[in-house]
């Protein structure tokens, strides 16, 4: 049978604390979390991340101006969240705004998720109102960008509530899970494959929990677990054959497998973990320790198994713990606080059902465990709301340079990308082409001036780029005549050899940008030499 979300069940009774079915109160709950994390996310600075956030938006813009991914540019990503950001500016226009109201819409979603994964293991409104805000709250600040990361979170958080909503799962839900599974895997490929394997861990501890407590499992296991393979098949195979048949699988190969595997992996351990925004996290040290709660979910389910416990009663915790551990997995390849946080919303799941867990354990009274859990989560929400409320006030005083752009209004730290871009753009008019080359990784620039990049490249960085990369990118500057070229200041950027060599003997510089008294500027402007004798 299916947990409906809405609706109350026959035979309930009034007022009964159970956190099945969920009600009109419920269905309100979500329309004013809804309102108030669009509202909240709105009021955020339009602080475009050169970097990160820059590369997934513009790759995005690439693709909805019919460049095909791998072949025509570089990216260790799996395709699904760049054409899904592609359809939003076809759509609404390629802008900062159509960016950013759009993860706002995909992070309401995660708080609404949240809040009825709670309701479906836990018997309080508050605890879970509390749980949801805390993704916008504790998560949002850690990586405050349109990213493809949020899109995973999205998919994971509609994964556990796929599974918390029905009792059992024959072969055709595993089926459909198996397809919700894939997509994850087409959004980020490193964290789909554990994911995957967590779906499929469940439906085959499942039964073997069920046979330990004397219950016959409904349906055998080998069974629902070919059905969910053959769902994660059929979406991930076709898709990401289709893009080794335009791009060929040496280049795809290349972006999805050996240089995450090597080089992301190589660069990842250069810098340090637990490295965060002290300024810009809320609560950044109890992320840190909210995966001890899977150790915890893992033990109780020790305590259910040597018990011979009915299944059922913990079957959301089951899922929790696994799903979980494996979202642990899914950022292990670099485990800092800004990863950790993309994984959050299942912990917070898991937090709100142990609440409920110590509540019964107290066996208190209905009233007075539903004070007990109204106290708790309204002096987290206060204690939330005035992090958020400050960290929303230092965000907006840390960018104070507010820019129209070619990709709408952004929000600078400073003057210093305006007056590039100032400068810049009269030079592209004089040259009549809209093609320059960041280097060594701003993507953004080519958003704000409307440019494009001729290479496949948008990030050359040291111990990242493997050398035939930069050889290519080299390759292609020369081909194209590419007439200037905009540095940014970055670490070892001489290590990348031969481009180096080749912007020196080709390229000189004749704007600097910076801070006054600076020795070495923020950017520099390079143009080539045959282009000023000409």
């Amino acid at each position: 049978m299916t947990r409906r979300i809405f609706g109350r069940a026959r035979g309930d009774a009034p007022g009964a604390l159970s956190p099945l079915p969920l009600g009109g109160a419920d269905a309100a709950i979500c329309l004013v979390l809804a309102a108030c994390v669009f509202a909240y996310l709105r009021q955020w600075p339009h602080d475009l991340y050169g970097f990160d956030e820059g590369l997934f938006l513009y790759e995005a813009k690439r693709v909805a101006d019919g460049e095909v991914m791998y072949r025509d540019f570089f990216e260790i990503l799996t395709p699904a969240s760049f054409y899904w950001m592609a359809a939003m500016y076809r759509l609404f226009g390629v802008s900062m705004e159509t960016a950013r109201t759009s993860m706002a819409v995909l992070h309401v979603l995660v708080t609404v998720l949240v809040y009825l994964c709670c309701r479906l293991v836990t018997r309080f409104r508050s605890i879970s109102a509390a749980a949801a805000v805390a993704h916008v709250g504790i998560g949002y600040p850690a990586l405050s960008m349109a990213s493809a990361h949020w899109c995973t979170t999205f998919l994971s958080m509609a994964l556990t509530l796929l599974l918390l909503c029905w009792d059992v799962i024959d072969s055709r839900r595993a089926f459909v899970v198996g397809l919700l599974a894939a997509l994850i895997v087409l959004t980020q490929h490193q964290k789909g494959v554990y994911m995957v394997i967590g779906g499929g861990g469940i439906l085959m501890i499942e039964p073997a929990f069920a046979r330990r407590s004397g219950a016959p499992p409904r349906i055998g296991s080998w069974r629902r677990l070919a059905c969910y393979a053959a769902g994660v098949l059929m979406l991930v195979v076709p898709v990401m054959a289709a893009f080794v048949s335009l791009a060929g699988w040496d280049l795809v190969f290349d972006a999805l497998i050996r240089t995450p595997l090597v080089n992301y992996r190589r660069i990842n351990q250069q810098v340090p973990w637990g490295f965060y925004l002290p300024g810009f996290s809320v609560m950044p040290h109890l992320i840190r320790f909210l995966p001890l709660l899977s150790l915890v979910g893992a033990a109780r389910l020790v305590r259910c198994w040597q018990t011979r416990a009915d299944p059922e009663a913990y079957r959301p915790l089951l899922i929790l713990t696994v799903l979980s551990a494996f979202a642990v997995l899914s950022v292990y390849y670099y485990p800092d606080h800004t990863h950790l946080v993309m994984a959050a919303p299942i912990w917070f799941v898991l937090a709100a059902e142990a609440i409920d867990a110590l509540l019964r354990w107290f066996a208190w009274p209905g009233w007075l465990a539903a004070g007990a859990a109204g106290t708790l989560a309204l002096a987290f929400l206060v204690a939330l709301g005035v992090a958020m409320y400050g960290n929303l006030t230092l965000r907006r005083a840390g960018y104070p340079v507010s820019y129209e752009t070619a990709f709408g209004r952004v929000d600078f730290v400073s003057q210093d990308e305006p007056r590039l871009l100032e400068a810049l753009e009269p030079l592209l008019r004089e040259s009549g082409t809209r093609e320059i080359f960041a280097f060594p990784c701003f993507a953004s620039l080519y958003l704000h001036t409307q440019t494009s990049n001729p290479t496949r490249f948008q990030i050359l960085i040291p111990s990242y780029s493997d050398p035939k990369h930069v050889r290519e990118a080299m390759t292609m500057l020369e081909l194209r005549q590419v007439p200037y070229v905009v540095r940014n200041l970055y670490w070892h950027t001489n290590e990348l050899e031969p481009l180096v060599s080749y912007l020196n003997e080709h390229y000189e510089p004749i704007v600097r940008i910076g801070p006054e008294g600076r020795r070495v500027p923020v950017f520099v402007i390079l143009r080539r030499k045959d282009l000023a004798k000409g």
